[in-house]
């Protein structure tokens, strides 16, 4: 399931890993119109269910080093895109607020539910 969610970035959305100067558009559709970071959010759990898997406090250490320095390429990846294309990805960032986990949209979806 967790490779399944890095699997869908990339579907959607093939430059993934590509360097910012290679990112030519905003991708906004399918699960992009959920979360912002999907790709990232794939390769934490990835890295944190190993580590429980494997069920000891190395892997879990390293699991966590990597999860943290995800997070940091995620949060740096979001300021040089803001820079690339500035009002587009403001915009979406407003529409899509969540970076990992698209926990106001759940939110929201359940309050218009019920």
């Amino acid at each position: 399931m967790v490779f399944y969610i890095h699997y869908l970035s990339h579907r959607e959305y093939p430059k993934a890993h590509s360097d910012i100067k290679d990112i030519d558009y905003v991708a906004t559709h399918g699960v992009y119109a959920w979360v912002r970071r999907l790709g990232y959010l794939g390769l934490m759990l990835a890295f944190l269910g190993l580590a429980l898997a494997f069920g000891s406090i190395p892997a879990l250490i390293t699991a966590l080093a990597l999860t943290s320095y995800h997070y940091y390429l995620a949060i740096k990846e979001e300021k040089e895109m803001l820079k690339k294309f500035g009002k587009l990805y403001a915009e979406y960032m407003k529409h899509v607020p969540d970076k990992f986990i698209p926990i106001r949209k759940i939110i929201k979806a359940l309050r218009n539910k019920y």
